[in-house]
């Protein structure tokens, strides 16, 4: 029987996303902070093969329902492995974040908006194909906010609104 899962969560992850919702709220604009709670799995280490750094989902209607209970209003978890976010510095969780973010659907609410390559447009054009490999990226909480094309975060929820999301 695989091990089971545990999860930690990450409370500076969560501060760090209202910051770039305070900072961002034009790229932004579908983000609602108090709705995304991010998780980190504690037992387990990103096997070497998986590409993915974190991800975005939507919580099942059932724990919404749970959650609800308690008073919680999250409706997205954003996951990731915390052996590697230790590692990460403060500009890569910055970036993973943001990353994560643009996948926040607008209004209609019906789940994320699923990574493909609208959604790499936007960070490849920002830090280039490289991206979470590059040794100095800009922090994004601090300076002049970066400069993210907002037509290219417009045409993947623009993309998402077509696809009925």
């Amino acid at each position: 029987m695989p091990e089971e899962k545990e999860y930690i969560v990450v409370e500076d992850a969560m501060e760090t996303i209202r910051r770039l919702k305070e900072r961002y709220p034009r790229h932004l604009w579908a983000v609602v902070p108090e709705e995304i709670v991010v998780l980190g799995l504690t037992n387990k280490d990103r096997p070497s093969g998986m590409r993915k750094m974190a991800w975005i989902k939507k919580l099942e209607p059932e724990f919404k329902a749970m959650l609800a209970w308690h008073r919680s209003v999250w409706k997205y978890y954003i996951e990731f492995y915390c052996s590697e976010y230790r590692q990460w510095g403060e500009p890569l969780r910055q970036w993973v974040l943001f990353h994560e973010l643009v996948h926040v659907p607008g209004p209609a609410d019906q789940g994320v908006i699923p990574h493909d390559v609208e959604d790499f447009a936007v960070m490849v054009d920002a830090g280039g194909w490289d991206w979470p490999n590059r040794e100095h990226l800009p922090n994004l909480l601090e300076g002049d906010p970066f400069p993210f094309k907002q037509h290219l975060v417009d045409k993947l929820h623009k993309q998402d609104e077509e696809e009925g999301r």
